[in-house]
């Protein structure tokens, strides 16, 4: 049974509202990228631990996380939705170099590196993880 309803985003960037179609009862599984995908990417290993709609990965050299953001009604809503948090993500005071959203079916998600400024490889690894992510989120 899916239940339709209007969830408000509240992201470090500020409030975005996002309408969103949630699934109350099914199982969260927020570790989508393995951790050995995610170390390997980065070039370090990694544990994952799961959270409320995320997976932080952590090891000696460094870590992020996935976060799953919201659930669209539709894969054009999610894209929508993603587009509007990326722009947003562009003006606000976070590091856009540390961080990529986007979306795959019906969800929207973001990518964060936890280091404190991009290096010349972050471009690339971001890239890399959000392919990743959407592999793992198409299954």
């Amino acid at each position: 049974m899916r239940v339709v309803g209007r969830i408000i985003l509240s992201l470090a960037l500020g409030l975005l509202p996002v309408t969103v179609s949630t699934a109350f009862g099914a199982p969260s599984a927020p570790c989508q990228i393995p951790a050995e995908v995610w170390g390997g990417i980065m070039g370090y290993t990694v544990t994952a631990t799961p959270g409320d709609m995320n997976c932080t990965y952590a090891g000696k050299k460094g870590g992020g996380q996935l976060r799953v953001l919201a659930n669209a009604a539709s894969s054009s809503e999610a894209e929508a939705s993603a587009k509007r948090m990326q722009d947003r993500q562009q003006k606000g005071k976070h590091n856009p170099g540390l961080s990529a959203i986007d979306s795959q079916g019906t969800v929207v998600f973001s990518i964060a590196l936890f280091q404190s400024a991009p290096t010349a490889e972050t471009a690339s690894q971001l890239k890399k993880l959000v392919a990743a992510a959407k592999q793992y989120l198409a299954k």
